[in-house]
């Protein structure tokens, strides 16, 4: 049906064109392999960001909670039998002949 130099040249073109097609798929492949290991990268990245934040929240907690216990009067006064100081017996408070100590 055709002749054989047109016949040479449309194999060519179909094998280029077949060639063309492969190496379309092979650098789509490859250009997938590289986001797909990008992205599980990210996640596991992701992954161990979460985790330090987690640590760091309770890090927090738990200092907040040494804060709280450290401020309570308990503790306060169990600091203080420590420590050379003298309780007081008796206070005496001083009022002001004035209602108020500053004008405004």
């Amino acid at each position: 049906m055709f002749a054989p130099a047109v016949a040479y040249r449309y194999r060519e073109r179909m094998s280029l064109g077949r060639m063309l097609v492969i190496a379309g798929l092979a650098l789509g492949g490859v250009l997938y392999l590289f986001a797909v290991n990008r992205a599980s990268v990210q996640g596991y990245r992701m992954n161990e960001i979460e985790k330090y934040v987690e640590e760091v929240r309770l890090q927090n907690q738990n200092k907040e909670l040494e804060l709280a216990s450290q401020q309570s009067l308990p503790y306060i006064q169990s600091q203080l039998t420590n420590k050379p100081f003298v309780s007081v017996k008796n206070v005496t408070y001083i009022e002001s002949a004035a209602p108020r100590v500053a004008l405004k």
